[in-house]
């Protein structure tokens, strides 16, 4: 996320301005993927995407939100329910779809982006952006996923054995990585140096950082576009979409 901050606004105008559909696999630990996505999300509304969250987590996402999730993406694609009963809508804009066991089901139409997109044909809003909530299967993993580390040895090895897992029995060799709640730059691009390194060594893996993510407790967070997260992640949105090649248009449900 180099020099981010120069000339934003004419990279953010440039984003902004295409209307094909972008996917991102967001993946983490101890619901690190959760609250990223949804945070992720918000920042792209407020800089006027149309994110859906697909989430693959159990109603995790949904709940975060002070939604209650009744179906899910599986009774949508069988016929069971309609789109309407399925598909959440916050008041911030960010629209969640749960799919836990949906997923997979979409998959085996041979395109599971194309079913999905066909889906939300029927819906009221059109989206530009999915983001994936969770581990998404293989077939799933469209661009690399982006990885949320915290700077944790814990984490940091959980984080590899992801990379490794993927990289060997599904052959993905491309990540991107944004670590949570670091003290400062300084400490995040280490943890990255550090996995980044092992991974290219052993795993002939590349990793890509995204950035990272400033850890702000929250009695003493600011709120909107005041605080340092909210910052982190306008520029976070900027380093992930912007050079992400995008599927034909239609399938966003346009």
């Amino acid at each position: 996320m180099h020099n981010v901050d120069h000339d934003q606004a004419t990279g953010l105008r440039r984003l902004f301005a295409r209307e094909t559909l972008q996917v991102l696999s967001v993946r983490g630990a101890d619901g690190s993927a959760t609250v990223v996505t949804l945070d992720l999300a918000t920042a792209l509304v407020a800089l006027g995407h149309r994110p859906l969250v697909i989430d693959l987590e159990k109603g995790e996402a949904a709940h975060a939100l002070g939604l209650t999730p009744r179906y899910e993406l599986a009774h949508a694609l069988r016929g069971d329910k309609a789109l309407r009963a399925v598909l959440l809508t916050h008041r911030d804009g960010i629209a969640v779809l749960p799919a836990m066991r949906g997923l997979e089901l979409a998959a085996r139409s041979g395109s599971w982006q194309r079913a999905i997109g066909d889906l939300l044909r029927d819906a009221k809003q059109t989206f530009n952006i999915w983001l994936v909530n969770g581990a998404a299967p293989a077939f799933a993993e469209t661009e690399p996923p982006l990885l949320v580390i915290a700077p944790t040895r814990e984490a940091i090895t959980g984080a590899y054995a992801q990379i490794k897992g993927l990289a060997r029995a599904h052959g993905q060799r491309e990540f991107r990585i944004v670590v949570d709640r670091a003290a400062s730059e300084s400490v995040a691009r280490s943890v990255f140096a550090s996995i980044a390194e092992t991974s290219r060594r052993f795993l002939s893996a590349q990793l890509d950082y995204c950035g990272y993510l400033p850890h702000e407790p929250r009695r003493t967070r600011p709120t909107g576009a005041h605080s340092l997260r909210a910052h982190a992640f306008a520029q976070l949105a900027e380093a992930v979409f912007a050079a992400m090649p995008a599927p034909a248009a239609h399938l966003a449900g346009h």
